[in-house]
C-alpha cells in the first residue's frame, strides 16, 4: 500500500535535489520537508539515489516539527525543529536501500516516508589487445586476428574493435577476437573498447601495425661442388625472416635453414648465403619463404 502512495505523491511533489558542497570529496545531498497545507507532509525527493560515501542532509523550514527515523534504526529518531530550521546529516558507508519515515506523524501522515538508495561507484573494465603486438608487420594484403582480454567486477558485456575510428566488429564471448582481412600497404592504429554490464566503457592502449608490400625473393649463384649445394637468397629487407626449404622428391619439403636478412649498405643486398651438404645426389629442389 505504501508503494501506491509514493506513486500518487510523485504526481504532486516536484523532486528537488541539491548538491550543497563536498565533505571529504563526497557530495552532500539535500532532502527537504515540504508541507502541502495540513493534508500532506512529504520528504522531497522521496526517493534519493546517491553514491557510496556521500551524505544526506535533511532540512525542515516549516512551522511544524518533523523528524527522520530510519526503519532499522541505522539512525534513531532525529527531530527537525522549526525555529531555527532543523537539520540532520548522515554519511552512508555501505551500499543498500535505507527506508525512513517521520515518527512524529507516522499515524496521521503515513505518506511522509522516503528511501535513500546507496550504490557503489562503477569502475570501468580493464581491456588490452594481446594480438597482434604493437609494431607488428604484415605483408599486403594482410589478414589476421585481433585478440583482446577484458575483465570487470560487474562482468564484461562486449568488446568492440576499431581501426582508427572505423568499427571492425563486436565480440561478446571471451577470448574476445575479430578477424581483419585485406589490409593494404600502410600503418593502422588498432584499439579495443570494453563495456561492462552497467554500461561503463574503457579503451585499450593503441596497437600500431604496419602492412608492407611483399618482397620479390630470388635464389641465385647456385653451385654444386662435391655434393655441396651453395646458393644465395636475396630480395628480402633487413630484419625479415627467411626460411629455406629443400626437397629431394616433390612435393615433400623439409626446412633446412631459418635466418634473418641483415642490415647492409650494399645496393643489391641484403642477402643470405646458403650451404647445404648432401651426399649421394646431384639434384635437389629449394625454395625460400620470407616473413615480415
Amino acid at each position: 500500500m505504501r508503494s501506491l502512495k509514493f506513486a500518487i505523491l510523485a504526481l504532486i511533489v516536484s523532486v528537488i535535489t541539491f548538491s550543497t558542497g563536498l565533505i571529504g570529496n563526497a557530495a552532500t545531498n539535500l532532502v527537504q520537508v515540504i508541507e502541502h497545507g495540513s493534508t500532506n507532509f512529504v520528504f522531497s525527493p522521496t526517493n534519493l539515489t546517491i553514491s557510496l560515501g556521500e551524505t544526506v542532509k535533511w532540512t525542515n523550514g516549516n512551522a511544524t516539527v518533523h523528524d527522520t527515523t530510519q526503519i532499522t534504526n541505522l539512525w534513531p529518531q532525529r527531530k527537525l525543529t522549526n525555529s531555527p530550521p532543523g537539520t540532520f546529516s548522515f554519511t552512508f558507508s555501505n551500499a543498500g536501500a535505507y527506508p525512513y519515515f517521520c515518527a512524529i506523524h507516522s499515524l496521521g501522515h503515513k505518506e511522509q516516508t522516503g528511501t535513500v538508495f546507496v550504490v557503489s561507484a562503477n569502475v570501468p573494465p580493464l581491456v588490452s589487445i594481446t594480438k597482434p603486438t604493437n609494431g607488428a608487420t604484415f605483408f599486403d594484403p594482410a589478414s589476421f586476428t585481433i585478440m583482446a582480454t577484458a575483465s570487470d567486477s560487474d562482468g564484461v558485456a562486449q568488446v568492440q574493435f576499431f581501426r582508427g575510428t572505423n568499427s571492425l566488429g563486436i565480440s561478446t564471448i571471451s577470448p574476445y577476437s575479430n578477424n581483419v582481412t585485406a589490409l593494404t600497404n600502410g600503418t593502422y592504429a588498432l584499439t579495443a573498447v570494453a563495456m561492462d554490464n552497467l554500461g561503463a566503457k574503457s579503451t585499450s592502449s593503441v596497437v600500431n601495425v604496419n602492412v608492407v608490400v611483399p618482397p620479390v625473393v630470388t635464389l641465385g649463384l647456385l653451385q654444386l661442388t662435391n655434393g655441396i649445394f651453395q646458393f644465395r637468397v636475396s630480395g628480402g629487407s633487413a630484419g625479415q625472416t627467411c626460411i629455406v626449404d629443400a626437397s629431394d622428391m616433390l612435393p615433400n619439403w623439409t626446412s633446412i635453414l631459418t635466418n634473418i636478412f641483415p642490415n647492409t649498405v650494399c645496393p643489391t643486398c641484403p642477402f643470405i648465403d646458403v650451404t647445404n651438404n648432401v651426399s649421394g645426389i646431384n639434384q635437389r629442389f629449394y625454395r625460400s619463404r620470407v616473413f615480415p
